[in-house]
């Protein structure tokens, strides 16, 4: 094990892959014990993972609670059980009399500090079983809100879609967003795309792609920590 190896080894993750996978492949690719990383992103998002290693895994809930940035796309005409187009459609429309100003009017009431519904499909827990869990049981899920902060920082509607650049507290949900912006309209949506650009003071373009991990030595991969 290399037990004096610590720091920040930012990672670009690709869609598909859950942030414990890169975790792990990280740990195994070098010897190093204890990996994490600051705040999830769903298995269909990309972008700016922050890896923890070493003794740096101590600064976990310091980095986590930095304000994130994302780009992505919200899509008008359905919604799903998990609130991306990762999920089962429950519902569809024709959006063809959705105005601009209902969007408009609906990112205005999600702007700043608000609270949102958590998604049912999530790993926060309810009376220790993950939400996610319940929801694949079938069991009666509760609704559990919280309180956050966001900031559009810029939007671009061109339906179907909604495309989006979102600064926000941590532990926002950017799936809720896109569920609520449905209801709040009347038409069903859901997200479609999601990017992570930024936590706190760092940035995905000066992180690191998995295919890089897997195929550098591990002098190069060391090179890119950041203490």
């Amino acid at each position: 094990m290399n037990h004096d190896i610590y720091g920040i080894l930012l990672v670009d993750k690709p869609q598909n892959y859950t942030s414990h996978d890169i975790v792990n492949i990280i740990r195994k690719k070098t010897k190093v014990e204890k990996v994490g990383h600051c705040g999830t992103l769903d298995p269909m998002a990309t972008g700016l993972l922050v890896v923890l290693l070493g003794r740096y895994t101590k600064k976990q809930d310091e980095f986590s609670k930095q304000m994130k940035i994302y780009d992505g796309k919200i899509i008008f005409g359905k919604s799903t059980d998990t609130w991306d187009l990762e999920g089962k459609i429950i519902s569809e429309s024709d959006i063809s009399a959705l105005k601009e100003d209902k969007i408009k009017d609906a990112i205005n009431i999600l702007s700043g500090h608000i609270n949102q519904v958590i998604p049912p499909y999530s790993a926060t827990k309810f009376n220790g079983m993950a939400l996610y869990k319940m929801a694949r049981k079938k069991m009666n899920i509760p609704v559990l809100m919280k309180s956050v902060f966001v900031n559009w920082l810029k939007y671009k509607i061109s339906l179907p879609y909604l495309e989006f650049s979102i600064k926000c507290s941590s532990g926002t949900y950017i799936r809720s967003i896109a569920n609520t912006i449905g209801e709040i309209t009347g038409f069903p949506s859901c997200l479609a795309e999601l990017r992570r650009k930024a936590v706190g003071e760092f940035e995905v373009e000066n992180a690191v792609s998995l295919n890089y991990i897997e195929n550098s030595n591990l002098h190069d991969i060391f090179s890119k920590i950041i203490l």
